[in-house]
């Protein structure tokens, strides 16, 4: 029987906090649709790692760059989903991915705790984190990069040898996702951080830690092409068409209203803050300004600065008295999953979903194969998995070739040659936006409307034709 001491007490607020926010995404990830047009083209590349292969280029699923270098680095998270979706358990995939970001705020409550913050301070900021991570959250691979994020960050803040725990982490998250290559970096600046304040030991270890989680992040199937693949990403002129890759704007609800509140604050912390804890923290004021898709991970690196300075700008925190009764806490912690997560689940079940699976599953219907032009690219991705439709670009993105994209462009904002684009590549349907630049030029140049919706699925004239055939 474990005893309901002081210290257990004072965890109330956050495992509330954590409780209500746990519930919400966990109702979220279960029942909103998903948003996510990556979970196609991922649970393709599932099944084929489950079969025994592993593609290192992209094949016939592309019309456009088949062929063309291709690093997989999403491979363990695509052969989950695929192992899910064949067991029909593709429910418990979505809660698994949705516990992820629960872990990330666990993560993130022990550092702030690790650091000395209040508890209420550390609810506040776990809010605050929340609200940061809210634009991006979905059952997508990205949400368990935030777990592995702050789970290396709470093993790396560990005492003495135990920081070494967090290359296992690396090497986890490494298969998982490429974002893994922020870890030797985070550890660099902390031996960097270490050496500065005089700490000449950890300044050691740190480096250690660094030079080791080079390898552990090569530490999967793609070896030394993760970290190549990751290096050459930065500097790629694809990122100019990927929405989550542009720089981050005050127009960024989870920016202003999520991260802003944590820079400050951890900006207020900087003069008391150790020199290390301040050098992890230094890479995310970049990374969370470069692009929007860093906001989540710059406010899991900061919340535990931001949760000290709060501590510190309340003094009436001190006078805090937390709940004496175990029954009742335990009460209170459940009424807020309840509450929340019911919260979650009502406007979850009331979310449109207007994604384009039932336009690409009537396609997929039509007699022969078929070339699909996505007016977002990000739409094509549950395409690639039916087998029978090959895409123009999908949400893998990376791996097509700048010509490639200058093409896409072209005929998504309809400029000069785009038809002969689209006749070239032998294009024979287009999800559109219903009334935008494109829909209107191809329906004036004879395009048919196969099914009408907010994402229009056209068909050129000949598979018009057999669309009529195939359902008379």
């Amino acid at each position: 029987m474990w005893e309901w001491s002081t210290a257990m007490r004072r965890w109330l607020m956050p495992a509330i906090v954590i409780a209500g926010l746990g519930g919400a995404h966990l109702a979220s990830a279960l029942l909103l649709p998903p948003s996510d047009g990556d979970l196609g083209w991922q649970h393709w590349l599932g099944v084929r790692v489950l079969g025994g292969g592993f593609p290192h280029a992209l094949g016939t699923e592309s019309f456009t760059a088949s062929g063309a270098p291709w690093v997989p680095q999403e491979w363990l998270f695509s052969a989950l989903l695929a192992a899910a979706m064949s067991h029909g358990a593709g429910w418990l995939f979505a809660l698994a991915v949705g516990a992820c970001a629960v872990v990330a705020l666990g993560c993130v409550a022990v550092r702030c705790a690790r650091h000395g913050a209040h508890p209420a301070a550390i609810a506040f900021v776990l809010v605050f984190v929340d609200v940061a991570m809210s634009e991006s959250f979905g059952v997508r691979v990205q949400v368990v990069g935030w777990a592995m994020l702050a789970a290396f960050l709470l093993a790396f803040e560990l005492p003495g040898r135990l920081r070494w725990s967090s290359l296992a982490v690396v090497a986890l998250w490494a298969n998982c996702h490429a974002s893994a290559m922020i870890a030797p970096v985070l550890a660099a600046a902390a031996a960097a951080g270490s050496f500065a304040q005089g700490d000449r030991r950890g300044a050691v270890r740190d480096a250690a830690i660094a030079v080791c989680s080079v390898a552990a992040v090569c530490a999967t199937p793609l070896g030394t092409r993760l970290p190549l693949y990751a290096l050459e990403l930065v500097h790629s002129p694809i990122r100019h068409w990927i929405r989550e890759w542009r720089p981050t704007a005050l127009t960024d609800h989870a920016f202003v209203f999520g991260l802003l509140p944590l820079f400050v604050l951890t900006l207020l912390c900087a003069p008391r803050a150790s020199r290390r804890a301040l050098a992890i923290a230094v890479p995310f004021a970049y990374l969370a300004f470069a692009a929007v898709r860093n906001v989540p991970l710059a406010a899991i690196a900061c919340a535990p600065l931001a949760a000290v300075a709060l501590t510190s700008l309340i003094p009436s925190l001190a006078a805090f008295r937390p709940v004496r009764s175990r029954a009742l806490a335990a009460a209170a912690i459940v009424a807020a999953f309840l509450a929340i997560g019911t919260a979650g689940a009502i406007a979850a079940r009331g979310a449109q979903d207007d994604r384009p699976l039932a336009a690409i599953a009537q396609l997929a219907g039509l007699a022969g194969r078929h070339r699909l032009f996505c007016e977002d690219f990000a739409w094509c991705g549950p395409a690639v998995d039916t087998g029978r439709i090959s895409v123009f670009v999908d949400g893998r993105a990376d791996p097509f070739p700048n010509a490639v994209w200058t093409e896409y462009d072209a005929v998504v904002h309809v400029r000069a040659g785009w038809r002969g684009i689209v006749r070239r590549y032998g294009v024979d349907a287009m999800l559109v936006h219903r009334d935008g630049a494109l829909d209107r030029a191809a329906e004036h140049d004879g395009w048919r409307i196969a099914r009408d919706a907010p994402i229009r699925l056209l068909v050129a004239a000949r598979s018009a034709h057999h669309s009529g055939r195939s359902h008379s």
